[in-house]
């Protein structure tokens, strides 16, 4: 259960602090608000948190900043390919989609509290399943 708080808390800081960092880098507004929506997205799989660095990529393109414009599509994509996977390996049976699968489901089931019970309940799930499975080898 900790493991997968500490993911989530993992992803929505590396995605906050880096919406920060490359939208000021690259003077554009507004940071922080965007950097918050785009923490939370990451975290709860309602809508993908990648349309903002593609809004900022494609704002410095039509501007004339090329070369800012690939840095910031790099940037993002990188913390998306490499950094998200690494985080979500530290959850046993945490690949995203089960956590979204989750999410979903306690939506689906509860309504917006869903969004909190989904994954509990599906960890608890797995935790049970994991202790059958080592009593039984045992």
């Amino acid at each position: 259960f900790f493991s997968i708080l500490f993911c989530d808390f993992g992803i929505f800081i590396v995605h906050f602090v880096v919406t920060v960092v490359t939208f000021r880098w690259f003077g554009l507004f507004p940071v922080y608000s965007i950097a918050l929506i785009s923490g939370i997205l990451a975290v709860l799989p309602l809508a993908s948190n990648n349309v903002f660095w593609i809004v900022g990529s494609v704002y410095l393109y039509w501007q004339g900043q090329l070369w800012q414009s690939l840095a910031l599509a790099a940037i993002h994509f990188g913390t998306w390919f490499l950094i998200d996977p690494a985080l979500y390996a530290l959850v046993p049976l945490g690949h995203y989609y089960v956590s979204a699968s989750g999410v979903a489901l306690g939506l689906a089931t509860y309504g917006v509290e869903g969004t909190y019970i989904g994954p509990i309940v599906l960890c608890v799930f797995f935790s049970i399943i994991e202790v059958m499975t080592k009593e039984h080898s045992e």
